[in-house]
Formats: structure tokens, sequence, C-alpha cells
């Protein structure tokens, strides 16, 4: 702000105490030489004077005026400028005559003569001497004001005021003493002790309220209040001596009066005493008038007159205060919605006035200003000028800093990180400028998906400081970044750390529903659920640019729908489609009724999506579930109309070869055989690179076995071969046709076809198929070695196939079955390293193990393999096969009541062949344990529970055929026997069968 006090220089004041003379006539004889001499002195003839003293000084060197007139030689011989002689001359009086009365004139004239001849020092030193004991206190106080201003010549502020306040306190009855005051109080604002410098004033004005000094002191005083920032006491001390005051006086008392109403914030009174100064454009704070004005109205926020009146404060002019009006203009052209005029003032401040403390501000500014317009070249060019010129400036780091954000604004990432890494090594910048320095080089690291390096710099500044301004920002990214590197878990935790220790943040809204998408991904969702409902509830902002309302309410029903509760899932969908997301939303709900069983509302509310959205990207998905839905209600015709209507709209839709597919299939079950081979057909023709293509070509086959065609399938493939020669479909053809005799149970046939299939050069994909499907068939037909021996093939040449896991666990059930334990053992093993964490093929993979250990007689390994199964799976969520592995693990070690328990246990939970193997090993169990009745029982439970594994059916029979025959009921052990003879011909069972019957 502005500064209007303008200080009276020191004065010198040498005192003198002058001898009266008076002119006599110069008797002869001592007397009268000493009196001639003395009078020429007097009447100002000092070369006269000195010559006098000196012949006196010879003639007569033991009179007692000799002293007197060696003084009055030095004096003349000042008089006439004679420095040097009289110096010495001086020196020898104090030394000859040290209690002489002028000792003291003599000390304090020697002083003069260094202090004027610019020797400060010596001039401090000679004062000194003055004061020595018995000093009279007009000497020693004019002593004390010369070594004072001599310490002021020498730079010494502190030992000034000391002599000054000295001088005051101790001789305060001398003439001297009210100006030692003064200029003590002068000395006082120069160093800036503004407090002391008002005592001052106020003691010298109550001490000596009569002296000169006081009574003129102006507005000493009020500059001092006003420096100090007491602008109450400045406006009264003002206005107490503003009665007085008169023409320049005055108007600086107005200009005065004026600033302080301005810091007070009392415009009115401000702008009154401004105009008093301005009604005389010629007054010397015409100017300083204005430029306190202009403040004025910045503060009112009246910006364009602001900078209209520091226009004319700066007009024409180049001093300091046209610098500070330049700069403050450029600043309330800014405000005022002038951008290219502040521009160029700002400019204007850097080029005119390079040097000036303002200038690094101007320039700082000025590229703000740029960077806030988007000129992002410019501005970088500008906060690089400022960094480049003004490298000891205090904004040196946030010019830095800056000139990185327009770096990344310029996709310039490198340059932007060397800018951060140097600011945050300014040793000068202050800690809170280092954090939001280190925040934007994380911040840097997380836009250019350096997530890995974002997670790191987050976590870092969140550790060094967990209560700092950025803390809670740098968890949430920190967070964030471990979401986007799927790093879930540990995203989770942050989130969640978030939630407790900053939950009043920023980010608490988001934290929920990134918490919300973590448990959706990871397949938690009732989880999901409460975070989703949490943000939603706490969520009020409505104008978003990215809708999150909308995803977290999607996201909720999606929660709802894979946990299929149906009902509220379409409660949220509804909400979402009222709120904007209606396509998918009407898909969601139609796919919901259709889940649920309502057929009827789900074409209702796709034939809806379909009518409000006619151009969804969610059309095509919406007619392929209308035809299905009346492909299930057996409505052929309506499921065939509305995949050709999607087929129209979309030929090149990846739903189109579905819905072909479809049209397919509904005429397969409408019997219209021969237009389903077509529809199939058009499948392989029109769109051959579909993942319906095999369906399809398995499909021809199906419905030609279906039509008693099956002659027509070498046709087929032989049409397709000649139209596509070299392609792939033919191998799928030849392929899907031993695929179709093998599900349609006739596997000899399948067999013949896929062994002629693997003996060709097919495309590696189909190999591997054919092989395993091949193995399959000859562990079907108890054809253990050759199995094997095909599965080894598999292993061997399509390492990479998606069916090596399973052909490992094949190949370990054909060793098994051929009682290679050792070999079974090792191939299961292999396959524990192949098989995802927790998954059905990992726990039938341990299982193996297990088996192949107890049929080697090693228990404690079997138990140490179970051990070891069930840490990769949680204690309540065992698979039932290793369950199945307990029990077989007690009952080999004769633990009969466990191994029932842990049997039933695993045929209540498990409906597939683990269950049918369950069933049977208890059953035979309780027949070695003597109570052939329940085994009976229980084993007559597997056709129904289990009727699609033959082997533990046919096991199944077996035993109950024994079971009969230990109760002695050998006729319905015979029917037991015919049963497996008759359902599993040319199997080792029924061989097994005929040879117990045979012993009846």
């Amino acid at each position: 702000m502005l500064r209007t006090a303008g200080w009276l220089s020191f004065l010198s004041v040498l005192l003198s105490v002058p001898v009266i003379l008076y002119a006599q006539p110069a008797p002869p004889g001592p007397e009268a030489s000493f009196a001639h001499a003395l009078a020429l002195h007097s009447d100002g003839f000092y070369t006269q004077a000195a010559q006098a003293f000196a012949q006196f000084r010879s003639i007569y060197p033991n009179d007692t005026r000799t002293a007197e007139a060696l003084f009055y030689e030095a004096e003349a011989r000042l008089a006439l400028g004679q420095t040097d002689e009289a110096a010495a001359l001086l020196r020898l009086f104090a030394a000859r005559y040290p209690t002489h009365p002028l000792v003291y004139e003599a000390q304090l004239a020697l002083g003069k003569y260094f202090f004027d001849m610019g020797q400060y020092e010596q001039a401090r030193q000679a004062f000194r001497q003055a004061l020595r004991p018995g000093v009279p206190d007009a000497q020693a106080a004019r002593a004390l004001f010369w070594m004072a201003e001599a310490a002021q010549r020498l730079a010494r502020p502190s030992e000034a005021m000391g002599y000054y306040r000295r001088l005051a306190d101790t001789y305060p009855h001398t003439r001297l003493a009210p100006q030692a005051l003064l200029a003590l109080a002068y000395t006082q604002v120069e160093t800036g002790a503004y407090d002391e410098a008002a005592r001052t004033f106020e003691v010298l004005a109550a001490r000596y309220p009569n002296a000169p000094e006081a009574r003129h002191l102006g507005l000493a005083l009020a500059q001092v209040y006003y420096e100090l920032g007491d602008y109450r006491r400045t406006i009264e001390e003002v206005e107490r001596r503003l009665p007085d005051l008169h023409g320049q006086a005055r108007q600086q008392a107005w200009l005065l009066l004026a600033e302080s109403y301005n810091q007070l914030r009392d415009s009115e009174n401000a702008i009154v005493y401004y105009r008093r100064v301005l009604e005389n454009p010629a007054s010397p704070y015409y100017r300083q008038a204005l430029y306190g004005l202009a403040w004025n109205y910045y503060f009112e926020g009246v910006y364009q007159w602001a900078a209209d009146h520091f226009q004319q404060v700066r007009e024409g002019q180049r001093d300091t205060l046209a610098m500070k009006a330049t700069y403050y203009e450029a600043v309330c052209r800014k405000l005022a919605h002038e951008p290219q005029q502040a521009l160029e003032l700002f400019k204007t401040v850097v080029l005119e006035w390079p040097d000036s403390p303002l200038a690094p501000h101007a320039q700082f500014e000025r590229a703000l200003l740029l960077y806030e317009m988007r000129r992002w070249e410019a501005a970088h060019d500008a906060f690089d000028f400022l960094v480049r010129t003004y490298a000891d400036s205090e904004l040196l780091g946030d010019a830095l800093r800056m000139r990185g954000y327009t770096a990344i604004a310029l996709g310039r990432f490198d340059e932007a990180l060397e800018s951060f890494d140097r600011a945050i090594a300014l040793q000068a910048a202050s800690p809170r400028l280092r954090t939001e320095i280190a925040f934007q080089k994380a911040w840097l690291h997380y836009r250019q998906q350096n997530y890995a390096a974002a997670s790191s710099a987050f976590m870092e500044l969140y550790q060094q400081d967990p209560r700092g301004p950025k803390a809670g920002d740098a968890l949430f990214w920190a967070a964030e970044s471990f979401y986007q590197l799927d790093q879930l878990e540990r995203a989770e935790a942050l989130f969640q750390e978030y939630l407790r220790h900053f939950p009043n943040g920023a980010h608490v809204e988001a934290a929920h529903y990134a918490l919300g998408w973590v448990y959706f991904r990871q397949q938690r969702y009732e989880a999901a659920i409460q975070s989703f409902q949490r943000f939603l509830q706490a969520y009020r902002r409505a104008d978003e640019a990215i809708p999150y309302r909308l995803d977290a309410l999607l996201r909720l029903a999606d929660s709802y729908y894979a946990l299929k509760r149906y009902p509220e899932a379409i409660r949220y969908y509804q909400q979402a489609a009222t709120e904007g997301a209606s396509d998918y939303a009407r898909y969601q709900i139609g796919q919901a009724y259709y889940n649920a069983g309502n057929y009827e509302e789900a074409l209702r509310t796709f034939n809806q999506l379909l009518a409000e959205h006619p151009e969804s990207t969610w059309r095509e998905e919406a007619l392929y579930q209308i035809g299905y839905i009346h492909f299930l209600n057996q409505e052929y015709d309506q499921a065939i109309a509305a995949y050709r209507r999607l087929i129209e709209l979309a030929p090149d839709d990846p739903l189109a070869a579905k819905a072909q597919y479809g049209i397919g299939d509904a005429l397969f079950n409408a019997g219209r055989l021969e237009a389903a081979i077509n529809a199939y057909k058009r499948v392989l023709e029109r769109y051959p690179r579909s993942p319906f293509v095999a369906d399809a070509a398995t499909s021809i086959h199906f419905a030609l076995i279906a039509a008693g065609k099956e002659a027509r399938a070498e046709a087929l493939i032989d049409s397709f071969a000649t139209a596509y020669p070299n392609t792939r479909i033919v191998d799928e053809l030849r392929f899907r046709r031993a695929e179709a005799l093998y599900r349609s149970g006739r596997s000899e046939e399948a067999m013949q076809a896929l062994e002629t299939f693997v003996r060709g050069d097919h495309a590696p994909d189909l190999m591997g198929e054919a092989l395993y499907y091949l193995a399959t068939l000859y562990m079907e037909q108890e054809l253990y070695d050759q199995a094997e021996r095909t599965l080894q093939q598999l292993l061997a040449t399509y390492a990479e196939h998606p069916r090596v896991p399973e052909a490992w666990l094949l190949l370990g059930a054909a060793q098994l079955k051929q009682e290679r334990y050792e070999a079974a053992l090792q191939s299961y093993q292999r396959l524990v390293t192949l098989a995802a964490q927790r998954s059905d093929l990992m726990a039938r993979a341990f299982y193996g193990q297990i088996v192949a250990l107890l049929e080697l007689g090693r228990l404690d390994e079997a138990r140490q393999v179970l051990t070891q199964a069930q840490t990769h799976f949680a204690a309540n969520a065992l698979p039932p096969v290793l369950l199945l592995a307990h029990a077989r693990l007690a009952d080999a070690a004769g633990q009969f009541d466990e191994a029932e328990r842990l049997y039933r246990r695993v045929v209540s939970r498990a409906q597939d062949e683990t269950g049918a193997e369950a069933l049977y090993r208890l059953g035979a169990l309780l027949l070695r344990r003597g109570d052939p009745h329940r085994a009976i029982e229980e084993l007559s439970r597997l056709p129904t529970l289990f009727p699609g594994y033959a082997e533990w059916l046919a096991r199944g029979y077996l035993t109950q055929a024994r079971a009969f025959l230990t109760l002695g009921q050998r006729g319905e052990a015979a029917r037991l026997y015919e049963l497996v003879i008759a359902e599993f011909p040319n199997t080792s069972f029924a061989r097994i069968a005929a040879q117990e019957k045979a012993t009846l």
C-alpha cells in the first residue's frame, strides 16, 4: 500500500560558546600583547591573530595566558582552513594542559575537525575524550550529539540511537536534549522501529511542549502511527495538527487521512479526502491521491474504475509509483474481464522495469492469465521466461509447477516431470508447495496410465504426512491406482482406510462408488449392493460430466440380477430407465423377467425397448431374445420372424450368425428338417468365421440323421470342399459329423470317423478336440491303452490346446484303470500345476493323487495330499470330490462310521459323478459291514439320482446282486446280473455279471 511519509533530514547543529572581548589600547608587556591578539581574533583578522598568539607563546612561554593563546591560535587556524595545523595545536593543548577549563572546548573542536574531514571514527574518539569527569553539561551534551552524528555517518544506527538516548536522559535540561529526541525518533523510523519512534515522539511532545522541535513536528508522529498500522490514532493525530497546517503540509495531511480511512475500509471518508487533494492538480500529492483512490475502488470491487485511476497515475511517468500503478492496473483489467489489456500491461512492467520487485510477479500473472485462457504454448513460454530470468524469485517454485501443468496440457509429459522434480528439489519451496507438486507429479503418472508409478507416489505422499493437507487426496488416488492395476484387494483396503480416516473428505462419495465396483468385479455382490446404496444415499450432484449416479444405479441393479434377486433388480433398472439409461435398463428388465420365468413380461419389455429406442445398441440383443422366448414357447414361426428381422436390420452384427443358427433350430424343432439343414448351411456360407460354425455343422449332421439322410453327409462335405477349398468349414463339417455320431450314441461309427479324422491334416484346435473325443470313446470302450496313447499324442503335439488340462485328468484315469498307479500319480501332479486356483479341475487332480496313493498303500502320503489340497479352498467351501477323498481315507483307515457320514454328506451335496461314486461306495461299505439290507436300499437310489453315470450304475447293480446273494435271494441277484449284461454289453461289468451268474 502507498506510504506517503517524507522524512525530514537531520540538521547538524554545531553550537559554540562565544567569548566576549572588548577592544582596548594595548599596553606594552604580556597583558597588552595577549589583549591585542585576542582583539584581532575577535574582529575576524585570523591570520594576524594566529601570528600574534604564536608570537605571544614564543615570548611569554611561562605566562598564565599561554594556554589560552595556544587554544585561540588553534581556533584562528581552524577559521583560516588550516585544519592540519589547528589539529596539531589542539592535540598539543590537550596534552600539555589536561586540566585546563578550555580542554573540553579543545576536544570538541578537534572532534569537529575530524568530523568535517570525514574521519568519523577519529571524530568519535575525540568527542569521547571530551566526556571526561567534570565536563559541564552543555559540553557533554554537544559531545554526545556529535558522537551520535559520527555513528550515523558510519552506518551504525543502533550506536547512534544509544548516544541520542543517553544525551536526552542524562542531560535533559540542555538545549540539545529535544534535538536528540527528535533525531532519535527519526532514526527509529528509518530502522523500522515504529513503536519506539511513536513513544519517542510522544516523550518529546510531553517533555518539551514549547520547544521548536515539538511545536514543528508536523505530521511526523501521525506518519509513525500510520506505519504502525494504528490508523485511528493516525486520524486523531492528523486532525489535532490540521488547524496549524497550511499549503503542502495540509494537502499531505488530507492524503494521510484518506489513506488511513482507506485502510479502515471507510470508503466514504477516504474518497472525501482523496478528492480534496485532487482539487489541486499541481499538488505534489496529486498522483499519490489518484493511486490511493484507485486502491479504494479496488477494495470496493469496482475494478473498471480502479483500473482507470491507476492508468492516470502511470501515464507519462516512469517512476516507482508509475511502475506500481501499471502492475495494479493490469490486475484490475484482468478482474474487469479485459484480459488482452491485462496481458499487455503485465508485459510492460517486465519490459520497462525488469529489475523491480514487481517484475517477476507481473511475469507470473501474465503467464497465469495465458494459462487460464488455455493458450498453452504461450503460457508455457511465459512461465519458462520467469524460470530462466528470475531464478532467485520466491515465485520460482510456483512457476516450475505451472510450467509442468502447461507441459501436461501440451502432452509433454517427460518435461512436466522434469519441472515437478526441479520444483520439489528447491529447498526454498514451502512444504505446502512441495506437497502440492509431489501430488501433481503422482497425478501426472495417473493421467499417463502409469498406475504402478502413480500408486507408489501417492502412497509415499500419504505415508510422509497422514494428516497433511493432501493426505486424503493421496490416499484416495493411491486406492484408485491400485484399482486400475487390478489389485482389487489392495484397492479395497485403501478405500476402506480412506473412509475411516477421512469421513468428511472430498472423496467419500467416490470411495463408496469405487468400493462398489471393487466388490462388483470380485463378484461379491452383497457387498457391492451395500456400497452402491451408500453412494446413492450421499450423492446429490446433478450437473456431473460423468453420470456416476446412473452408473451406480445400474451396477446396483446388476448386482441384484447376479444374485438372481430379480424383483429388486427390476426395481432399480426401472429407476435407472426413468433417469436416462432407458435402453440398457429396459433390456435388463426384460432379461430379469425372462430369467424369472415370466416370458410374457419379458416379451412386452423387449418390444417396448424396440418401440421406444429403434436405434438402440441393444436392439439386436432384444430381437434375439424375442426370438428365443418364442422358440422356448414352441412358437417357431414367430421365433423365425424375430430372427429374420434381426438379420435384415443388422446383417453384419455378431448376433446375426446366432440368429441364423436359431432359425435352423426353430425349423428343426418344427420338424421341417430340410429347411433346417438349409438354414444351418446358411450359417456356414454367410458367416464362416463366426463361433456358430461348429454348432451349425454339428446340427446339419443331427438333422440328416433325424431325417434318415445320413448318406448325404459325405456329399454335403464334398460340395463344401469344392465351393470353399482349403477352408476351415470343411474341417468343421468332417469333425462335427463324428461329434454328431458320438452324441447320437453311435460310438463305433463315431470312433471310426474320429480315427479317420486324426490321420488327416486339419486345424490344430480341431485335431486336439478330435484326439480328446477319441480318447474318451476309447475309455468308454475300456480300451485304456489306446486311450493313453491318444492322450499322449494330444499332449505332445498340441501342448497349448485348451483341452490339455482335461487330457491330463483323463490320462490319469486311464493309468489308474491299467493299475499303473505311479504313472497316474505323476499325471495328476502335473495337472495340479496347470489347473486354475480353486477350480473343480484342481480338486479332481488332488483326488486322483489320493486314489493313486491309496492303491499304492501309501496312506500317510495320501493324507498329506489332502491337507495340501485343503489349503487351496475355503474351509466352508471344500469341493465334494475332496470330501469324497476324505471319506475314502477314513474308509481305508477302518474309520467306517466317519467314512459313512462323509459318503452321505457327499451324496447330499453332489449331483455329478462324484455323488454317484460316493453313493456306490456307501453301499459297498454297508455290505462289507454286514448290512446287506441297507446296502441294497442305498444302492437302489443310484438309477434315480445318477442315471447318467454308467460305470457306477453297473458297479451298483453288481453290488446289489451280491447283497441279495448274502440274503439268499438268488432270484433277485440273477435279475440284476441279467440287467447288467443287457444294459452294459461288451464291458468288463457284463463279463463279471455273466461269470457270477454262472456260479448260481
